[in-house]
Order: structure tokens, then sequence, then C-alpha cells
């Protein structure tokens, strides 16, 4: 297992070269890239069906890259190990101490986690999309796109709980890699310190989802930050940034149904990257049609999972659409209404909420770095204002 898995990784390793090397997007960005690349290649395979086919070919392309680019590198002699700093050592260590932890967990049933489970062993048995007939699942409009990452780790890795568990650590751990591409010198420590801070606010308060199963709930904003990340990164570079954004705002569609407003934080965030950036672009004309394109792109998976719903399975109550919201709705009474608004307050105000204590918790950290950078340090300082 650990040998199939290495090579799962590998493979991975193969599509960032591609990325940092031709594409040229930002090198701790990369990785979140390839996971959101090869989610994205099985979504549009799925429905051709050739899920298996195209897995397989995935991974084969996948180890030629990386083993031709060590292979170009030996003959150059400029194959160097990686540079061990603070910030390397720090996240390997974090990333041993989850994966030697998940590798030897088993899978925590409960909710609607039951659905990613299942789905996963469907796609790994069966090779396709499930359809009406299969009734395997009783919220059939829930798209597919984090699932099937974790298909690719079992279909490299093999199937068992701890390979799924492995496979979603790894793409949430390729997005907390992704944060630190905002760090343009890594001799900050302070900024490094304070982003290891949010992580850990994150895993402290992330009680009510965990990592040991196969919940979406944690992907989403992580996927959602490690995209604003590097969007804030490459924004001078709208090519770059254009492509990124395509990649992750188009899986992030297909994650969840609710993922449509994560979608929607991360394309006004690129808007406006590209204003604030304007006078620097020379081809104005050229900026604009790319980035109306990559908007519109951001979309298409999502508008094929809608189609797809509502050609082939039937619907659901986790249906987010119009019709849908006004039936949920229309079924509730004014005293209901107020009894989830009430709540809803309640919840948000109460400092003994983990929501609460974690948005609290943040923002302190936020302005004692301030305070330190700006009081202590004597130099100036944005974050605040970011």
């Amino acid at each position: 297992m650990i040998l199939r898995i290495s090579l799962f990784l590998f493979s991975l390793f193969g599509y960032r070269v591609v990325f940092k090397q031709l594409v040229k997007l930002n090198e701790r960005v990369s990785w979140v890239a390839s996971c959101a690349l090869i989610t994205l290649v099985l979504y549009f395979s799925a429905y051709l069906g050739q899920l298996y086919i195209v897995g397989i070919s995935l991974f084969a392309i996948g180890c030629l890259l990386g083993a031709g680019y060590l292979v170009k590198q030996l003959k150059e002699k400029t194959l160097r190990p990686p540079t061990l700093n603070l910030l390397t050592i720090w996240l390997l260590f974090y990333f041993l101490l989850f994966a030697a932890t998940l590798l030897t967990t088993h899978l925590v049933h409960y909710d609607n986690y039951s659905h990613w489970a299942i789905i996963v062993k469907f796609l790994y048995t069966e090779g396709r999309l499930p359809a009406a007939g299969d009734a395997i699942i009783s919220f059939s409009s829930y798209p597919i796109g984090s699932s099937l990452f974790i298909y690719y780790a079992t279909l490299i890795g093999g199937y068992s709980d701890s390979v799924m568990l492995f496979g979603q650590f790894v793409f949430i751990f390729s997005c907390i890699y992704a944060f630190f591409a905002v760090v343009k010198d890594e001799s900050r420590a302070l900024v490094i310190t304070m982003l290891f801070s949010f992580i850990a606010v994150f895993n402290h308060f992330n009680i009510a989802i965990r990592m040991n199963n196969l919940l979406d709930d944690f992907l989403l904003p992580m996927l959602t930050l490690a995209g604003i990340a590097g969007l804030y990164r490459m924004q001078l570079k709208y090519r770059q940034m254009s492509v990124f954004l395509v990649l992750i705002a188009g899986s992030l569609s297909i994650v969840k149904n609710s993922a449509l407003f994560f979608t929607a934080v991360l394309i006004v965030y690129y808007i406006s990257r590209i204003i604030v950036n304007w006078k620097f672009y020379q081809k104005k004309g050229t900026v604009v049609s790319i980035a109306l394109c990559s908007i519109a792109s951001s979309f298409i998976p999502y508008i094929l999972w809608s189609q797809h719903v509502k050609n082939n399975l039937e619907s659901s109550k986790h249906e987010v659409n119009l019709a849908a919201y006004q039936q949920t709705f229309g079924e509730k009474d004014q005293a209901v209404i107020q009894q989830i608004s009430d709540k809803f307050i309640s919840t948000i105000t109460n400092l003994g909420t983990p929501s609460t204590e974690g948005i609290l918790l943040a923002n302190l950290i936020l302005v004692t770095a301030f305070i330190v950078i700006r009081f202590v340090l004597k130099r100036k300082s944005s974050i605040v204002r970011y």
C-alpha cells in the first residue's frame, strides 16, 4: 500500500512539474492545481463512460511527466534536493503526522457521510456515473466532484478506508500548502507563524466535520482560500491567474451544491484583482476576453451536472434552484421561519459556539500581528486592510 500511495503522489508530482515549468503557475499552488485538473478530467470522462481508462491514463501520464523531469535534471546535472527551511520542515511534519494517522484509521459513518463512501465504491467497482435505476443514494442531485479525486487515489492506492481518507487529506493539504503562496519572503517568520496559527485554528474548530470521514464541508472553504491565495500571488500574470481560476472554480463548483456560493466569492475576487491591476495590463482587450471566457468556463462543470441530474436522475431535496427553494420555504409558516432566524442569531452571537470562537480567534491573531509589526517592530503593515 505504501508503494502504491507513493506512486499516486508521484503522479501528482508529474502534473505539478507541468504547472510550474510550462504553465508558470506559482510553485505553492501547483499541487492544488494538479488535484483540480485530475478531478475535472475524470469528471468529464465519466460522462463519456471512460472513467477507468482515463484514470489509468492520467496516472501513467503523470508518472511519465515526473520521471521525464527527473531524468532531464540528472542529465543536465541540475537536480538538487529540496531546500529544508523551517517552513518546509513544519509542513512535512504536518503532512506525515496526519498521513500516518489516517492510514491506520477507519471511516466514521454518520449523517450524509455514507453518500461519499458509497459513491466512491460505486465509481471504483462500476467505473461509471450512477443512474436513476441504481438507487444507491437518496440525494442524487449532489455533485460528485471530490469523490472523483478520492476515486483516483483508490484506483492507484487500492480500495480501503485508509486510502480514501488519505486521498481526501492530500486534496486538503494541497490547499493548505497553497496558503503560503501569499508569503513572498519566507524569511518573514511572523507572517509564516500567523498562517500556521490559522491552520491550527482550522483544525481545532473543525470538530463537527473532522478528517476521519469524507464529508466535503471542510474542503469547501479550504479550496476557496487556496484559490484566493493563488489569485493574489499571480494577480499581475492574468493568463496564469485565469487558468488557475478555471481549475479551482470549476472543481469547486462540483464539490457540493452549496459550493456555488464559494465559487461566486472566488470569481468576485478574481474580478477585483483585474480591476486593481488594470493599469498594469498592456493588452486590455485581451485581458477582458480571457477574463470573460474564464468566468464562463468556471460554470461549465456545474451546468453539465445540472443537466445530467435533470435528464437522468430524480429530483431531491438537496437541489439548488429557485423552484426547490420556493417549495421548501412554502412548506414553512412564519413561526418556523422566525424560529430558524432566532436560532441563527443566537448561535452566531453566542461566545460558546465553536464557529463564533473561531472567527474571534482568527481576528485576534490578525490584530495581534498588526500590533506587533506596527508598534513593536516599527514597520508599516497592510494586514488590517487586506
